[in-house]
């Protein structure tokens, strides 16, 4: 049969509104090191790349290694100051602890760098319903390249034609399609806008975390806890 024996499922977007503490925090970087300020909307467009990447934007010169090291250091300490202002996706969460009872495994895949994973799941309510991470600091290659979604099913020894990959960004799409996902799953109240995502084909799109939610209970929880039965 084809049941789903694994979900990855990205962070920044699809289980958390975390744009509230990243964009002032990522601002107030850009501020400090290069006296300028970009837009809120300039911003929300580089969610979903890492920060070593993200912080060699909006520069006259590319930044040297040091500097870029300070930079990611100093955006971190403002996430800290900005934390309070993330929220969960409460349907998008319900989701991944059901997936996680039905005994289906589970994988956070995010741009995020192992600070930052550490410092969200420290917080994070649904940490127990995680079996692995995948972050930007295990892996050469980031999202969109299929590196990370590989590294997630050999992690949880599912081989990838038999997972899927929820995300809110293209990035994530075009990733969970290059390692071979069987089922990509675009979630649209996150950062990216409905007209991209559906660009990318995914098999399945949803417009709530209430949605995802649905199809965790309905299709892939019931699903495979049927087959045991």
């Amino acid at each position: 049969s084809d049941l789903l024996q694994a979900v990855l499922i990205d962070v920044d977007g699809t289980l958390v509104d975390s744009f509230p503490m990243c964009i002032p925090g990522l601002a107030d970087t850009y501020e400090h090191f290069t006296g300028n300020r970009p837009s809120d909307e300039t911003l929300r467009s580089i969610m979903g790349i890492p920060l070593k990447v993200q912080m060699r934007l909006f520069q006259e010169t590319e930044p040297d290694e040091e500097t870029v090291e300070r930079m990611i250091a100093y955006a971190l300490e403002r996430y800290d100051v900005y934390a309070h202002r993330e929220r969960l996706f409460d349907g998008a969460v319900d989701a991944l602890r059901i997936l996680h009872l039905a005994g289906i495994k589970t994988a956070l895949v995010t741009s995020k760098n192992a600070t930052e994973v550490a410092s969200f799941l420290s917080r994070f309510s649904a940490r127990d319903a995680v079996d692995t991470t995948v972050c930007a600091s295990d892996v050469d290659q980031p999202k969109p390249h299929a590196e990370s979604a590989i590294l997630a099913c050999s992690r949880l020894g599912v081989s990838p034609d038999r997972a899927a990959f929820v995300g809110d960004s293209v990035f994530d799409l075009q990733c969970a399609h290059a390692a071979g996902i069987a089922t990509s799953v675009a979630v649209t109240y996150g950062g990216g806008t409905e007209t991209a995502l559906r660009a990318e084909q995914p098999s399945r799109v949803f417009p709530t975390p209430e949605a995802l939610r649905d199809w965790a209970q309905n299709e892939v929880a019931t699903l495979c806890l049927d087959a045991r039965t």
